[in-house]
């Protein structure tokens, strides 16, 4: 079926209204990872204390948070509004950043981390599940538009970030942020929908249900037993898959701005290599999330890993700004693939129903290897005082998450 001509444009489909706050709400919650290089730099210098020290008290602690909480998304997502859940979120974040202003030891940092940013990231799942109830046929280019939120911070507040501490301090910049975050709660209140069912309406703004391609994998999740997922073979490929891709992206991410400062690299243009990397994220997001409605999942798993080949081998020239440079771009566009791949994946498996437990199950996958990643980033970085071993690893996982991806089986286009 032609996907342009099977779904009719009305003036203005509410779900384009959810697609707005599934974007605000990825850049405010996972969207923090480009922020992360910054304030691990800051507090790095401050304390004087090590990566592996400070990693593990920012980044891994959260994700122990972040898997315990959306677990728990997964358990009550059948029963607790998407919109409660947002402005749980956006509370959280509000309050981290405002309570980061005032650390005066490293061991608050971790709580924080723990306490608040943990839950603050459960705005992935929850901005995807938003989604996948309200999108089937155009489900790609949904997740696409709205998975551009993710860059958002790498584009426009990495740099200001940055210029404000400078120019301001830590504390003040800390503040400012929190306080622009706490302003969003009452309209995602207000305006997060649940399911298109709840306005009157069908998925894609469909006129009635009938006219939708039949969603067979959809009906069926209706009736999946978490027990029963868990034993299946293929969710744990999926899970594997969805988990790898985002995991090295991530570590990229918040080891860019130190990789380049290693490498001589003025911090000021290593923040606006984030901004590259955004950008091409954006553009990446938008061109696959219109290419998963018309290419083979097993195509669209691919893309990224070799993408991350290529940025992890100039990242690996180190010394050489230009190589930093385009890295950045060619793992922008592959982290932009990465988001739209994970979420489709699930979304097309699994249908819409059933959308918010798999996220809720897969992420305990996902929080494990992140640490691990973590803890050895860290470790290997400290030891060595390089980066070459850690390129390799993300090399390695790239690969497999490409063997993987042979074993996942195709299913119906519209679930």
């Amino acid at each position: 079926m032609d996907i342009d001509k099977a779904v009719p444009k009305p003036k203005l489909y509410y779900g384009w209204v959810i697609v707005f706050f599934s974007a605000l709400m990825q850049a405010v919650g996972p969207g923090q990872v480009y922020l992360n290089g910054i304030i691990i730099v800051s507090f790095r210098d401050r304390f004087a204390v090590s990566n592996e020290e400070i990693l593990l008290a920012t980044t891994g602690i959260m994700m122990i948070s972040y898997g315990i909480s959306s677990a728990l998304f997964g358990i009550l997502v059948g029963r607790v509004p998407l919109s409660w859940f947002s402005a749980a979120i956006l509370t959280a974040m509000s309050v981290g950043y405002l309570a980061l202003s005032m650390v005066t030891e490293v061991w608050q940092v971790a709580v924080i981390y723990a306490l608040v940013f943990g839950i603050g990231q459960m705005a992935l799942p929850v901005a995807q599940t938003m989604i996948a109830r309200w999108f089937t046929l155009r489900r790609g280019l949904a997740f696409g538009i709205a998975s551009c939120g993710f860059a958002l911070p790498g584009f426009f507040i990495a740099p200001l970030m940055t210029y404000s501490i400078g120019r301001f301090g830590f504390s003040p910049t800390m503040v400012a942020y929190g306080v622009i975050i706490a302003l969003m709660i009452p309209f995602a209140i207000r305006l997060i929908v649940n399911w298109p069912e709840d306005k009157g309406l069908f998925p894609d703004g469909m006129p009635d249900p009938a006219s939708a391609v039949p969603s067979t994998a959809s009906r069926q999740s209706e009736s999946f037993e978490v027990r029963a997922l868990i034993r299946s073979p293929h969710f744990w490929v999926v899970g594997l898959i969805v988990t790898i891709s985002p995991l090295i992206v991530s570590q990229l991410m918040t080891y860019l701005v130190p990789m380049a400062n290693a490498s001589h690299v003025d911090l000021q243009a290593a923040s606006f290599f984030l901004s590259g990397l955004a950008v091409s994220s954006v553009a990446s997001k938008l061109l696959v999330g219109w290419l998963a409605d018309r290419i083979p999942l097993r195509v669209l798993t691919t893309i990224p890993a070799a993408g991350y080949v290529i940025a992890c081998l100039l990242f690996m020239n180190e010394g050489s700004a230009l190589s930093f440079g385009i890295g950045a771009l060619i793992a922008g566009a592959s982290g932009g693939a990465s988001a739209v791949m994970m979420a489709y994946v699930v979304g097309q498996v699994f249908g819409r129903n059933a959308f918010g437990t798999v996220a809720g199950l897969v992420t305990p996958i996902m929080v494990v290897l992140s640490l691990a990643a973590t803890w050895t980033t860290g470790r290997l970085v400290d030891l060595h005082g390089h980066y070459q071993t850690v390129l390799q690893g993300f090399i390695g996982l790239s690969l497999i998450a490409a063997a993987l991806s042979m074993l996942l089986r195709p299913t119906r286009a519209n679930s």
